[in-house]
């Protein structure tokens, strides 16, 4: 589920905020949106006794919403400038790669943001 929200989230950026760069971007988002969607159980194991702890609270889910307001698209615009500057140098690689990142700082937290979304729907709910 990270990697979809995550894909989605860095799309949509690129279509509102590029020039047609969103498939690199969204690509990028997928494995930020991964990485995001299993942090907080890597954190907090489901097998420990501390498992809905800090990374599965609503702070955090707040934190996170802050970087992916304020955060995330300083990361990404800096990423973007990165990957014209490769385009005006015609390294592919190199664009693609910046591209990449810009979309995974939007993915990451959507997938960690997913990931706290789903869990708020179970019975054990989220700790503040």
């Amino acid at each position: 589920m990270g990697s979809v929200a995550g894909a989605l989230m860095a799309y949509f950026v690129s279509i509102c905020e590029t020039d047609g760069d969103g498939g690199f971007m969204a690509f990028g988002g997928a494995i930020g949106g991964a990485i995001g969607g299993i942090l907080p159980d890597i954190f907090n194991p489901p097998t420990s006794m501390h498992h809905r702890a800090f990374s599965h609270s609503l702070r955090a889910g707040g934190g996170m919403l802050l970087y992916l307001f304020k955060g995330a698209p300083i990361a990404a615009v800096k990423c973007y400038e990165r990957a014209l500057l490769a385009r005006e140098s015609e390294n592919k690689l190199a664009e693609r790669f910046w591209l990449m990142l810009a979309g995974f700082a939007f993915g990451f937290a959507a997938g960690y943001l997913s990931h706290l979304a789903l869990d708020l729907m179970t019975p054990r709910r989220l700790p503040y």
